[in-house]
């Protein structure tokens, strides 16, 4: 057999083997990857984090483009609360509140972002 080929069949053999420790490993552990949960989480974090900002400047634009719109600083809101700017969020449902002031969602979400408030105790400037 040429050297070539011997090398070849070689490669065949060892890849088949590699697949055949692949599967077996999926058939002990099912279909997910075979992954420690930390860096799943890790990963899905940091997958989270880079959608929250995109939505944030989405939803900031948005605003920018129809100040007027009472729903449109509710998303603003909501976003900024999931980042974390809690006084951002504030800002942003009292705005919606000034544009439209029986609005459900702004109401619920700013008294429950308040009621969150008093649970954590007063922030800076006593908020």
């Amino acid at each position: 057999m040429h050297p070539h080929m011997l090398l070849v069949h070689m490669l065949l053999v060892l890849a088949a083997g590699v697949l055949a420790l692949a599967g077996a490993a999926l058939a002990q552990t099912g279909p997910t990857p075979v992954l420690p949960p930390v860096v799943v989480e890790s990963g899905r974090g940091i997958d989270e984090r880079r959608r929250t900002e995109e939505e944030a400047r989405e939803a900031e634009r948005a605003v920018e483009l129809s100040p007027q719109d009472a729903t449109l600083r509710v998303w603003l809101g909501s976003v900024r609360e999931r980042r974390g700017d809690r006084e951002g969020a504030r800002r942003a449902y009292e705005q919606a509140l000034a544009l439209a002031p029986g609005d459900r969602t702004a109401t619920k979400y700013l008294q429950r972002l308040r009621g969150a408030s008093s649970l954590a105790g007063p922030g800076p400037g006593g908020v």
